[in-house]
């Protein structure tokens, strides 16, 4: 009797288990955003193998670390959401993607055409190659591909560096045996298991820290190019909430004071965009701009968008070979606009003042203006100079240097401002 009511206990636990599974499956599956259900939850899974330097390791102190572990805490802390690192097994991590065990797979991820149908990419932010790895006492035993027919090899099961070797017409002739663990694979290739090793250039950096270590890299080598990036689930539309930050990270230099931490700036420099090449690639330029400042911008009897700014935008342009697209924006809301990557830039009477420099990047002055103040004719006898204005209700856009002027002058600061 016992033992028939922990069976039915038993039972009842994996139906139990299997209805959660399914209901939480039916919830996300339903909700087309993946965005959504991440971001609703406050933080995010991401899967990873760990022991995998530079990428993600332990350090002394038994904190987890690594270029793509920093990265992924930068990341998160920008989108304001948790981070959980979840350790996989490699070989099951679509598995693990798609029961919503984990959200991401972001640990050296190789990007294929294979891979495109099952992940969903993000932005690739590092430029891979496989590389084979000798010790370097047997340099000169293997000085190229030719001389390792025959010779003990390995590389990483399901990876892309097994996939390098056994389609290569001449190390696909060594004798070759995979590894379930690439750390245990260079574990094996130290103790002399293995003559070489096929793996990613990026792990290879995390044992050979200098031309005096045990290992080396057979430069002569050329096997094929790769690049890694977060993979999430296929049609996730959290990959343009991401791309919004890589790109950030991209454009205000702080990937690549990350990857110089880690010595992975050779493998992540090619990947560089620089804004203009983020502007050029898009093919148009989305301009800022307040709406109707004649002469500046405005709508004529034809409703149709014209000014000088405006003119000059489309000739600009039009020399760069892009498309100018006009956005009407919110002038107080400006540089979160910017910020954000709403608008590529504000072409709309706007002022050069010292404050705005430390916020936007200005182009040549094409403009001389300055601030004057307007009265009715009217009242041409009652407000002669700027102390007769200091009891005047007085007007200017939100956010404008006209604005800051009344506020800065001793006498119009004193007037109503509205």
């Amino acid at each position: 009797m016992l033992i028939l009511n922990i069976l039915i206990k038993i039972i009842f636990s994996n139906i139990v288990f299997a209805n959660v599974l399914h209901t939480r499956n039916d919830e996300t599956t339903n909700n087309e955003s993946d965005e959504k259900y991440i971001m609703g939850k406050g933080e995010i899974i991401i899967g990873h193998e760990t022991n995998k330097p530079p990428m993600s390791y332990y350090d002394d102190n038994g904190m987890l670390t690594g270029f793509e572990v920093e990265f992924a805490e930068t990341v998160s802390s920008k989108l304001g959401i948790d981070i959980i690192f979840k350790e996989i097994e490699w070989k099951r991590k679509e598995e693990e993607l798609n029961s919503y065990i984990i959200d991401c797979v972001w640990n050296s991820l190789t990007v294929t055409e294979e891979r495109r149908t099952i992940y969903e990419f993000t932005r690739s932010y590092i430029n891979n190659r496989q590389v084979v790895v000798i010790r370097r006492s047997d340099a000169s035993k293997y000085p190229d591909a030719k001389s390792l027919i025959g010779a003990k090899m390995s590389a990483g099961q399901g990876t892309t560096g097994e996939q390098a070797l056994l389609g290569d017409p001449i190390l696909s002739q060594s004798d070759y045996t995979p590894s379930a663990s690439q750390n245990d694979m260079v574990i094996d290739l130290r103790n002399g298991l293995y003559d070489a090793v096929v793996i990613g250039c990026v792990l290879a950096k995390g044992f050979i820290f200098n031309d005096k270590s045990d290992l080396m890299i057979i430069d002569n080598i050329q096997l094929q190019e790769e690049q890694y990036a977060v993979g999430f689930r296929h049609g996730s539309d959290m990959v343009v909430r991401i791309n919004d930050v890589f790109l950030d990270m991209i454009l205000d230099g702080s990937l690549t004071t990350l990857s110089k931490k880690y010595n992975l700036y050779d493998l992540y420099s090619p990947l560089i965009i620089t804004d203009s090449g983020y502007i050029m690639s898009k093919g148009k330029m989305i301009i800022g701009f307040q709406g109707n400042v004649p002469p500046m911008s405005y709508y004529d009897d034809d409703d149709r968008l014209i000014g000088f700014d405006v003119d000059f935008a489309k000739a600009v342009c039009h020399e760069l070979g892009i498309e100018a697209e006009f956005k009407i924006i919110f002038w107080d809301n400006k540089d979160i606009e910017l910020k954000n990557r709403n608008i590529d830039c504000i072409w709309n009477a706007l002022t050069v003042t010292e404050e705005r420099r430390s916020i936007m990047k200005f182009s040549h002055i094409y403009i001389s203006n300055s601030q004057i103040i307007m009265i009715r004719k009217s009242d041409a006898s009652k407000y002669t100079n700027l102390e007769s204005l200091s009891n005047a209700t007085l007007a200017a856009n939100a956010g404008s240097t006209g604005e800051e002027a009344i506020k800065n002058n001793v006498y119009l600061s004193q007037g109503a401002i509205v």
